[in-house]
């Protein structure tokens, strides 16, 4: 079962060193970017329906509503970790800086795992540990080295992910796709204009399309359905609002409606489900 959390961030980025325990826990889910960086000791990093062996060196990056969770391996040895939650809001300064935001929108075509033995992970290691150390001397400019350091970081992770998907030139290299998925992530639970999205790319309509499946693996309508049907399943299980409070909250014009794409997505009733995850 997992679980809808609020992550409050008072600035765009927040960063910081971790610890996990041996007990198993629900997974959960936000809207955020994430990164995690094993420091210490192995651990076991659960994905939706994946499980991953998290070593020293690894790196795993969160997608936006994507289910996860990580415990230290064993009882006695907790897992030493940097966690990193940012907004994509925080790459909008650098030029072409949402293409670094790539990976994170590449949903079922990369895995949550970059290996401590790649060399992308070696850099991106060190990257992170010395953004981590900045934050945690709060020295002279230290935010200002801190972003340097996180963009290496991103650099790093998008030039693995590059190697294993290519991200096809001008393709994918402007920001406008970028920006639109993270405008429909912010409003996923309102009714959302797609051609006033699309307007705001500066790209036509067919292209727009085009360059969004590119990226996702998923047409606009789609992914909207997907984390509107992820955060109704989180609410589902761990609440007991009605069903037709749970469609609307999740952007649902109507509860037939919610219900048919339920339905279709999960292969029973939203009824079903919560007496199943109960």
């Amino acid at each position: 079962m997992g679980y809808y959390e609020n992550i409050p961030l008072e600035k765009e980025l927040l960063m910081k060193r971790s610890f996990s325990r041996y007990e198993k826990h629900d997974m959960h889910v936000h809207e955020l970017l994430e990164i995690c960086v094993i420091l210490e000791n192995k651990a076991r990093y659960l994905f939706n329906d994946l499980e991953y062996e998290a070593l020293p060196g690894d790196i795993f990056i969160c997608r936006p509503f994507e289910q996860h969770w990580i415990f230290s391996e064993h009882e006695s040895v907790p897992c030493q970790y940097i966690l990193i939650y940012f907004s994509p809001a925080i790459v909008r300064s650098i030029p072409s800086g949402y293409t670094l935001l790539a990976p994170f929108y590449c949903y079922g075509t990369l895995p949550a795992k970059i290996p401590a033995a790649s060399p992308f992970a070696k850099e991106a290691f060190l990257a992170a540990h010395q953004a981590l150390l900045e934050s945690e001397k709060q020295g002279i400019a230290w935010e200002t080295k801190q972003y340097i350091h996180f963009i290496t970081l991103l650099t790093h992770i998008y030039e693995y992910a590059n190697e294993l998907q290519p991200f096809s030139g001008e393709e994918l290299m402007e920001g406008g796709i970028i920006r639109a998925i993270g405008a429909i992530i912010a409003n996923i639970t309102n009714k959302i204009d797609m051609n006033e999205v699309i307007r705001a790319t500066g790209l036509g309509k067919t292209m727009f399309y085009r360059k969004f499946k590119q990226m996702t693996q998923l047409s606009p309508n789609h992914f909207m359905n997907k984390l509107r049907l992820q955060l109704a399943a989180h609410t589902l299980s761990t609440s007991n609002k009605p069903v037709i409070d749970i469609a609307m909250e999740s952007g649902y014009a109507s509860l037939s409606a919610f219900n048919k794409q339920f339905q279709s997505h999960f292969g029973m009733s939203p009824r079903s489900y919560r007496k199943q995850e109960r």
